[in-house]
Order: structure tokens, then sequence, then C-alpha cells
């Protein structure tokens, strides 16, 4: 996987590719403290990019390279929130404004990371993932594709599949990492199978098995995922 890193603060560079390294050790990383670098260079899987920049701005450097390249995960780090809906129209994979936490950064290079993967397993035709329950004593194999949504209440994850429910002790936080792409915490308590999403709105996400809560501030967000979601299965 290769991630690149554009900033033209190198104090502000090193930081990122230190962070990225702790996350995604085998992944190949390249640092350019400009736009100009960036474009004549090959492009890559995930590009973390700065708004703020000395000659050519981020925002235009994303513009130019989805002349030539839709397939680069785009993550926006910057102080500026006047870009944000600018963002959407680079196809940006999220906005992070700093100051931002460690967590959140891992959480949305994971889920880019894991945006990467799907894609890759798609392309190859291996779309089957199974993941391992530890409840107790037990171990239990379960396969993504059947999962609608899982909820947590009190560090008991309950996974709702089409045709039984299993309960544990666990994290919601701890499971979305495991799932990764094709799902969306849309709820500090929930998690969705966008798989399964027959409709949505303020209200929060219709499953099969019933209406899963969507904090207010993620509406946006999983609109736009759910948008992609479509997207790249009718590829």
């Amino acid at each position: 996987m290769r991630i690149a890193i554009c900033d033209d603060e190198i104090i502000i560079r090193e930081d990122i590719e230190k962070k990225v390294r702790s996350i995604l050790p085998e992944a190949s990383i390249k640092s350019y403290a400009s736009a100009g670098e960036l474009l004549s260079d090959e492009d890559p899987d995930i590009l973390l990019l700065d708004i703020q920049m000395d000659g050519m701005n981020g925002m235009e450097a994303a513009k130019r390279l989805r002349e030539h390249s839709s397939d680069t995960v785009l993550i926006f780090i910057t102080a500026m929130e006047e870009y944000v809906y600018e963002a959407f129209d680079v196809g940006a994979f999220h906005y992070l404004i700093k100051p931002f936490t460690d967590e959140k950064f891992k959480e949305v290079l994971l889920r880019a990371a894991s945006d990467i993967q799907k894609r890759n397993r798609k392309r190859s035709g291996d779309s089957t993932r199974h993941i391992i329950i530890q409840d107790g004593i037990s171990r239990i194999s379960i396969d993504t594709a059947d999962i609608i949504f899982a909820e947590v209440l009190n560090r008991t994850v309950t996974i709702h599949l089409t045709n039984r429910d299993v309960s544990y002790r666990g994290s919601m936080v701890e499971l979305s990492n495991q799932l990764g792409d094709g799902f969306f915490q849309t709820h500090r308590s929930f998690l969705v199978n966008m798989k399964y999403v027959t409709s949505y709105s303020s209200a929060g996400v219709e499953t099969p098995k019933g209406m899963v809560a969507i904090a207010r501030g993620n509406l946006k967000h999983f609109v736009k995922t759910f948008m992609d979601y479509i997207r790249i299965e009718d590829e």
C-alpha cells in the first residue's frame, strides 16, 4: 500500500509519517513538501493532504490529481474548515480538522486502508471474509456478509446476523476495526453493514432487522460513504 503525505511544514510531515508508520507499519510512505512534487510522482493509494500551502494549495492539487486518478483515497488534514464542502467535489474520503486526536486519525486511516483492500478483493474476485469473535473460552467464526448490524450496551456487543444473533463482551471500536470496509458506525452504539441498508433519513438507518440510530453529526458522512459504496458495488 502506497501512502503519500503532502504538507509544506517538515515538522508536520514527520509527525504524520510517524503516526502512519505506527498504524500501518508495512505501508510504503512518501512525503512531499509541495503540490508540485506530489503531482510529478506516481499516484498513491492514500493521500494525506494539507490545504494551506505555499504555491499551489491542496485543494487545487486535489483537483489536478482527480483529472487522472479516481482511485486515490484522499484525506485532507487541515485547520481550514471553510473548504469542507469543496472536499466533496474532489471525492475526499475524509476531512480531518486540526487539532484531532490520535484515535480519530487511526480510525480514519484504518477505514481508508480497508476501503482499498475491499477494492482490491473485488478486482481479484475474492469477496468472502470472516472475523473471529472471542466469547469467554469460545471462538466464533462469523461471515461478515451475514452481519446486518451490531449494537453495544454496557460492553456487551450483539451482532445481528441474517439467521441469528451473537452476543459477547467487547467494544464497538474493536469490532469496527475488524470489519473495516462496507460497514459504518452510525452512532457510538451502532455499526451497520451497508449491504443491508434499505433506506435512511435523519431519524436513522433502516435494515431488515429494524432501525439503526444515526448521530446527527454522522449523517452527512454516512450519506457520502453510502453513495461511494453503491458506486463501487456497481462497478
